[in-house]
């Protein structure tokens, strides 16, 4: 053998050997990551029990020392995404992720975020400090005691972890609030359209009610959704004949969620499953936090937050909707000609101008060198400007920003022993407002909104100037909405309560309610049977009925011409449908599908006619209640002249654009286009070893607006069912995985359960005595 060839001989099984030692120190510092699974005594003197799918019983003697050792569990799995969201939140993802993720920095530190946080923690309430340093102790004694397994993130960006602080905490609720009710965008845009319609035409494109509502609190408008006037409708032209304005639909902010009480003879059970944005990580993670058998709580906790955010105690359980009240507003500003001062009040033809705040800060970039800002306040709020509404400067009115009302009370909030306890419990979680509802091992059941509302003098639905629309103060926590409903044995009728973001009670200035679609669902679900069990309440979370659908399916039956033996088989396929998603995925693919083209139709029409050669064009549309002026076109014959249309215009062009566009591809089958396809941040953005960060993509039977709510990248966040007549039948289940590491075993092990929709898991560890008596 030449020696050339030895050579390479020697060359290629070095190489080899290379890969394999790399892949080996690989693998080594990917089981390194995080603590062991069965079962440890934790540094913090707390003792922790993972059972088979890696959701810890925490135990300790007491509570600081049950939340201190939260914190270390916390760190143990999940603190690159505790550590990612303080970053997001305060603005400074830009350290880890260079130039790409500056311009989100700057928004952040130009109102002062991390200030806000810092600002909040010096007034917290003693004993809600006290529990937030629990939590960080705990999480600084992993970081220290495990240097080398807070993640495998660390070592891919060459990253060290921060210790925790109580601020960080703030930050990962300022960051969760901002989900929940961040909707000045969508007012920015309203606004541009209020600008062109007519008052008539905008109250018709943007209802404050669905007909369908049942508020608990105050009385439906007696009128409801008004068409235009009739001398205010559009001319009327062909559907097919007139090239219409191009405009973006999109939804409004994606947040909704699901819960109901509900009880019935010697049953009662509470429901939640909220709907955020989805993450791999998973955004909750199961805990189960004991100090004695009469003393515990167990649900789902937020990491970087001390206590369980949705759960159950020995007494009661508690489940969450969100309110859709506004709290966000954007105040255009008058300033002076070197943006020096700003008009502050003005009153009797007197202007009082107070001096702008200015405040540098400068943002830290990964291989690139820092960059300094000025951040500008108003008494108001701060300064920020908005590409789509052009040069002007509007103070950020925010209740999240607002330091006074971040407040920490789960602790407090997991305690509870009665409907009492309870609610001064939720009276000092001020933000973000929420449908909070309530059920006690006895079947009482009850109703809340938390949250601090704002008193307002003019609506904040879209922009005011900021004399006008600043708040009037905060409307405290004794007057929230709320109702206790007492169980009477002696009753026949099973009731119940439920909320689906829809308006629970009647708001002068309106708010960001969500459509009514779920409630209704839910309200015929609920009221069906009087012996429902645990497995209905289940299944009920996973319905696809779109009634909405249905109806929309009949309308189009009965006007649209079938001009071809296909269309004359799909209408009479739409005459029959039961309105499940789940009976025929490709008839509920064409109703999704028609009912964007005919929002798509009737809004060009309408952007064609108003908009002009304006500075703010009508380029987009986004709001909750869209279906709700739909609806009232579906009501009468007659209806669609307010659009130029007649009803069989309408229809003919809606079946024939649909009968096109299926023969050129254009209409992806259903569910497999509503495929899951959240994934780790690094599963896209790291070469090779990202695919190991990679969860399965499957299709979700699920979709917007049904109670089953699923979309690629928003949805469910967990499905919780608390049995409080029989505790220990509770379920869950959730959606990825307990750990954050990817070489878990717990990682996504859930994934393909969650997927499936039928499994289930027991809440309660039967390892362990949670004191379930008689009550």
């Amino acid at each position: 053998m030449s020696k050339f060839k030895r050579a390479l001989r020697w060359t290629a099984l070095l190489t080899v050997l290379l890969i394999v030692a790399v892949v080996a120190a690989a693998f080594g510092l990917v089981k390194l990551q995080g603590t062991r699974y069965g079962q440890f005594a934790a540094p913090t003197r707390g003792r922790v029990h993972f059972d088979a799918y890696g959701i810890p019983t925490v135990e300790a003697p007491d509570w600081p020392t049950l939340i201190e050792t939260q914190g270390y569990v916390h760190a143990s799995e999940r603190l690159w995404q505790m550590d990612f969201i303080r970053r997001q939140a305060a603005g400074r993802l830009a350290e880890w992720f260079g130039q790409d993720a500056f311009e989100l920095d700057r928004g952040r530190r130009q109102e002062d975020r991390q200030g806000v946080a810092l600002r909040s923690v010096e007034l917290l309430p003693a004993d809600e400090r006290e529990v937030c340093e629990a939590y960080a102790r705990g999480v600084n004694r992993f970081i220290e005691e495990h240097p080398h397994g807070v993640g495998i993130e660390y070592v891919i960006m060459r990253a060290t972890a921060e210790r925790w602080s109580c601020a960080d905490s703030v930050l990962v609720s300022m960051s969760m609030i901002e989900e929940l009710t961040s909707v000045s965008k969508v007012e920015a845009t309203r606004s541009q359209w209020r600008e062109h319609l007519t008052p008539e035409w905008h109250r018709f494109l943007y209802p404050d009610e669905h007909p369908w509502n049942v508020p608990y609190f105050g009385a439906r408008k007696a009128e409801g959704v008004r068409l235009p006037p009739p001398e205010q409708y559009l001319p009327m032209e062909s559907a097919a004949g007139v090239r219409q304005n191009v405009l973006r639909l999109e939804e409004a902010n994606p947040v909704g969620s699901n819960n109901w009480a509900w009880r019935g003879g010697s049953k009662y059970f509470l429901a939640n499953d909220p709907h955020l944005g989805r993450s791999v990580p998973q955004l909750w993670y199961a805990m189960r936090l004991r100090v004695s058998p009469g003393d515990w709580v167990v649900g789902a906790s937020l990491p970087g937050l001390p206590g369980i955010v949705l759960g159950m105690n020995p007494h009661l359980a508690w489940a969450f909707t969100n309110t859709g009240e506004d709290v966000d507003d954007l105040l255009a500003e008058r300033l002076n000609d070197d943006q020096s001062q700003y008009l502050d009040t003005e009153a009797d033809g007197r202007e009082v101008w107070r001096p702008v705040v200015r405040q540098k800060f400068e943002v830290k970039i990964a291989g690139a060198p820092s960059k300094e800002g000025t951040a500008l306040f108003t008494r108001r709020g701060p300064l920020v400007q908005r590409k789509a509404l052009g040069d002007g400067y509007y103070s950020h009115q925010w209740l999240g920003l607002n330091e006074r009302v971040l407040r920490l009370p789960l602790l407090k909030i997991n305690r509870a022993r009665d409907w009492d306890e309870f609610n001064r419990a939720f009276d000092d979680l001020l933000v973000p407002a929420q449908h909070v509802l309530f059920m006690d091992r006895r079947g009482n059941m009850g109703y809340r909104a938390s949250g601090v509302g704002v008193r307002r003098r003019v609506s904040g639905m879209w922009l005011e100037p900021a004399g006008a629309g600043e708040w009037a103060g905060l409307r405290p926590a004794s007057e929230r909405p709320r109702m206790f409903l007492p169980r009477d044995a002696n009753a026949a009728e099973p009731a119940f309560l439920a909320t689906a973001n829809e308006r629970n009670w009647v708001e002068e200035f309106g708010g960001h309610w969500g459509s009514d679609d779920r409630k209704d669902r839910l309200r015929e679900l609920l009221a069906s049977d009087g012996n429902l069990a645990r497995e209905d309440m289940e299944k009920f979370q996973l319905d696809t009925y779109s009634r909405y659908h249905r109806e929309l399916a009949r309308w189009l039956a009965s006007h649209a011409r079938a001009g071809t033996r296909e269309q004359e088989e799909m209408l009479e396929a739409w005459r029959d449908w039961d309105g499940l998603a789940e009976s025929s995925p490709a008839i509920f693919s064409q109703l999704d599908y028609v009912e964007f083209a005919l929002r798509e139709l009737l809004l060009g029409r309408v952007n064609r006619h108003f908009d002009g050669n304006s500075e703010a064009p009508m380029e987009k549309y986004v709001w909750d209640l869209k279906r709700a002026w739909v609806l009232k076109l579906l009501e009468a014959e007659g209806n669609f002249a307010a659009f130029g249309l007649t009803e069989e215009d309408a229809a003919n062009y809606l079946i024939e654009k649909l009968s096109r566009d299926m023969r050129d591809g254009k209409l992806p089958p259903y569910p497999e286009k509503n495929r899951w396809q959240a994934q780790h941040p690094f599963a896209s953005a790291v070469p090779l070893l990202g695919r190991l960060f990679a969860v399965e993509e499957y299709p979700q039977a699920g979709y917007n607006y049904l109670v089953r709510m699923e979309t690629p990248k928003y949805g469910a966040s967990v499905r919780l069912v608390w049995d409080l007549s029989d505790p220990a039948e509770s379920t869950w289940i959730f959606p990825v995985g307990q750990s954050g590491h990817v070489g878990s075993a717990h990682y996504s092990d859930l994934h393909e359960l969650w997927g499936r929709g039928t499994v289930r898991l027991k809440v309660l560890d039967d390892n362990f005595d949670w004191g379930l008596g008689d009550r």
